[in-house]
């Protein structure tokens, strides 16, 4: 991959990334079909920089302007190493991870220098995400190319729902996917996630 095309790849991705940071999003998944575990993520705009794993001259917020507006210099950017082009070749589905994600869990740590919590993805690639400072909610902090669960902890945590809301409201209402395959019937639920969705979206689950 050269830089015109890694340039191509990051031009195009910017927008729908860009929508996803308009929104927050709840990941809901099990570990063992008896219980059902969540986690908040958001997609700050300036996260999205890590993401591609290009080294940039300018600031997190102009890469992703810049990019926005497909003036995204190549002379502006190099890669890091052999990282970088893997982590190009999966960004296409990985801005698009409300939908395309099946599996959660924790970073196991081996095989690959990095530092990630958590990892949501599916059998081509995954992203990365450490929690913010003082809150519970977690944000992108990297990109892998490869199966899920080669690199999780085990039990793999499968991927029930992702329910999404506008930042400017307070409860998760819109059902970004629902995976049909897991039966949701006799889950326990915790009251704290059941705090958090519009109760309109309880019964879609």
């Amino acid at each position: 991959m050269d830089k015109t095309e890694a340039v191509s790849i990051i031009s195009k991705c910017a927008p729908f990334y860009d929508v996803l940071s308009r929104s927050d999003y709840i990941f809901i998944f099990t570990k063992d079909k008896q219980k059902a575990d969540f986690i908040e993520i958001s997609f700050p705009a300036n996260n999205f920089y890590h993401l591609t794993g290009v080294d940039y001259s300018g600031s997190a917020s102009s890469f992703f302007r810049d990019a926005l507006d497909n003036r995204l210099n190549e002379s502006a950017i190099s890669f890091k190493n052999g990282t970088t082009t893997l982590k190009l070749e999966v960004l296409k589905s990985l801005v698009k991870l409300p939908e395309s994600a099946r599996w959660i869990g924790g970073f196991d740590g081996s095989g690959v220098r990095l530092h990630t919590d958590i990892l949501a993805g599916n059998t081509c690639g995954c992203m990365g995400f450490i929690q913010m400072k003082n809150s519970k909610k977690f944000i992108p902090n990297t990109a892998l190319k490869g199966d899920i669960r080669q690199l999780i902890l085990q039990p793999v945590g499968e991927i029930i729902a992702t329910i999404s809301k506008q930042k400017k409201e307070s409860l998760y209402s819109v059902a970004q996917n629902i995976n049909p395959k897991v039966d949701r019937k006799n889950l326990l639920v915790s009251l704290d996630l059941i705090e958090k969705l519009d109760p309109g979206i309880l019964s879609a689950l």
